[in-house]
């Protein structure tokens, strides 16, 4: 991915500020003009960053999930980047300090990703990410109605159920050294059962923080809007101890497209409770 090599503390400590301006009424007292509501960020959202494609969901409990591809693969996961929003319902500024990069781009680490930015409510959101590894990338988005317009089926809406196959970048930091990718296959099904099956190679020594080679199965439960699900239950038939995401948790992102030529898109990311081993991937049907 490219990266942008500036250092954007001004720009958080700016949007910080006006978050605390905003929350003290602007410090004017009564001269202060009115301020119209904006809503908030959640939403479905799809753009660009760093000139690669990113998809990805803002949800009601203020949690953000996005993916990326790796360069010149846009169905290779590469990254994903996920963590809490502190969003400002009067002025439209989006601020994370607690975002989490899971960059299998960079040799499987895992690291802090303070994200900033603004948006309107259900139509766009830009900012920048500022990468643990050194360098930022801007993105920008605009939002998807499929958000909206999903009314969630418990188990799951049959549209998202069948079999996905796609792909994970490999990294640097596993011996013996791994091919370039590795392939999967997640089959979501009508019942609320999600099953991910490598198809390339066993579990094998990862000592990356990104899991590559593992099986799981776990369970999807509906948010609130959209094609969006939680992981829960989730499990592993490897007796191999490199598989730790068990009783972990994440989110199951569909995009479809009433456009019968484009492929529903799956995302995926399960992390631990601290956020220091996970598991993502991207996939068609």
């Amino acid at each position: 991915m490219h990266m942008q090599r500036k250092w954007s503390s001004g720009v958080l400590f700016s949007l910080l500020f006006t978050l605390v301006l905003t929350a003290c009424g602007g410090g004017g007292g009564d001269s202060a003009a009115p301020v119209v509501p904006a809503g908030t960020a959640e939403g479905q959202w799809t753009g660009t960053m760093g000139g690669l494609a990113i998809a990805g969901v803002v949800l009601d409990d203020g949690t953000y999930w996005f993916w990326y591809p790796e360069a010149g693969n846009p169905l290779n996961a590469a990254g994903a980047l996920q963590g809490e929003r502190v969003s400002s319902t009067q002025n439209g500024t989006f601020a994370s300090l607690n975002g989490k990069a899971f960059r299998n781009d960079t040799g499987g680490d895992i690291g802090d990703a303070p994200v900033t930015g603004f948006y309107e409510k259900q139509k766009k959101l830009d900012g920048e990410v500022t990468f643990f590894a050194g360098g930022t990338s801007t993105f920008t988005s605009t939002f998807d109605t499929e958000y909206t317009n999903v009314v969630p089926v418990v188990p799951v809406n049959a549209s998202v159920a069948g079999t996905y196959t796609g792909s994970v970048s490999a990294n640097s930091q596993i011996s013996p050294s791994p091919p370039d990718v590795y392939e999967y296959t997640i089959v979501v099904s009508v019942s609320g059962g999600i099953t991910v099956v490598a198809t390339q190679v066993p579990p094998i020594a990862n000592t990356s923080k990104i899991e590559l080679g593992c099986d799981y199965t776990g369970t999807l439960t509906p948010q609130s809007h959209g094609n969006v699900y939680n992981i829960i239950n989730f499990t592993t038939s490897n007796a191999d101890s490199t598989c730790t995401l068990v009783g972990s948790t994440g989110v199951a992102f569909f995009d479809t497209d009433p456009d019968p030529l484009v492929a529903t898109k799956i995302y995926v990311l399960v992390r631990n409770s601290d956020s220091t081993r996970a598991f993502l991937f991207m996939g068609t049907k």
